[in-house]
């Protein structure tokens, strides 16, 4: 669009028409705001990818411990022993179990 706009407002003046070329063909600027923008576009990917893994962890030990459960008629308790899961954690598994 501005090659257009150059070539109106500059007919007849080619060294004119070169040298805004030069500094406005294709130049992509950079403002703060696109910077910021890219910065937490990035920290949000970022941040749900761990959050995917973590809760894809999770969902797998929870799986683990029922297949425990059922195939070797353990209690949730002595499934989380075997598996060596730590005692902060077990809340959190009975409520998904």
């Amino acid at each position: 669009m501005s090659e257009k706009v150059v070539d109106h407002l500059a007919a007849g003046y080619e060294k004119v028409k070169k040298g805004v070329r030069a500094v406005m063909g294709g130049q992509i600027l950079e403002y703060e705001a696109k910077t910021i923008l890219r910065q937490g576009q990035s920290q949000g990917l970022s941040q749900g990818l761990n959050q995917g893994l973590i809760q894809g962890r999770m969902e797998n030990l929870v799986q683990n411990i029922q297949a425990l459960m059922e195939t070797m008629n353990w209690t949730a308790e002595q499934a989380m022993d075997g598996l060596k899961v730590p005692k902060e954690k077990r809340g959190e598994i009975y409520e998904k179990l």
